[in-house]
């Protein structure tokens, strides 16, 4: 793998995305969801998306232009920790949009589970940088062997599917020299055992 495929693997699994797949999927796999229109679904996903998708994008290119940070990488520790701040307060509040409007516990878990990674990312990244493409690899992981547990499908065709895909994320990041393996390490394990513990 070269390193201009390595970049187009990174942006392709983009962290926030993955998170976005991960919520959507739930409207298909938990039972109790199950309840909702069409265009109540719809809504709900758009409300996620906007909150922990668009807008941390739409931070990172504001901050960018004011030369706050150098590219949408966040290569360095100093670079991310505005970013991070943001997108974690971000993924906070949605957690208690969805609390006011009395959703349903599946979607408030997981939503307050990815908050508890983006608020254990954005402490960490004081302290140590750690990868935040393997930790939205882990997080999506632990999601997903969590709730096997009451979905209505086999979850293991796609969790092995997952492996699979999250292993070529993370060949990526170490071919784009980005991070080490140590880094790699501590964003797999800890986003896998905070969304598996809180969700």
């Amino acid at each position: 793998m070269n390193r201009s495929t390595a970049y187009r693997v990174s942006g392709v699994f983009h962290p926030l995305f993955l998170n976005a797949a991960g919520f959507a999927l739930l409207f298909l796999i938990a039972p109790s969801l199950h309840r909702y229109t069409p265009q109540a679904v719809g809504l709900v996903i758009g409300l996620f998306t906007l909150s922990t998708v668009v807008l941390p994008l739409l931070a990172i290119s504001l901050l960018r232009l004011n030369g706050m940070v150098q590219s949408m990488e966040l290569e360095t520790q100093q670079e991310r920790k505005l970013p991070l701040l943001i997108t974690a307060l971000l993924y906070v509040s949605i957690y208690y949009l969805f609390q006011k409007l009395q959703l349903d516990f599946v979607l408030l878990r997981y939503a307050l589970a990815a908050s508890s990674v983006l608020i254990f990312v954005s402490l960490t990244n004081n302290f140590y940088k750690i990868s935040l493409h393997a930790t939205g690899v882990g997080a999506l992981l632990g999601f997903l062997l969590k709730v096997s547990h009451f979905s209505m499908f086999d979850i293991r065709p796609l969790f092995a599917l997952m492996c699979v895909a999250g292993g070529w994320v993370i060949a990526a990041r170490l071919f784009a020299g980005a991070h080490s393996v140590a880094q790699i390490i501590w964003g797999l394990a800890g986003g896998f055992l905070l969304m598996w513990l809180v969700f």
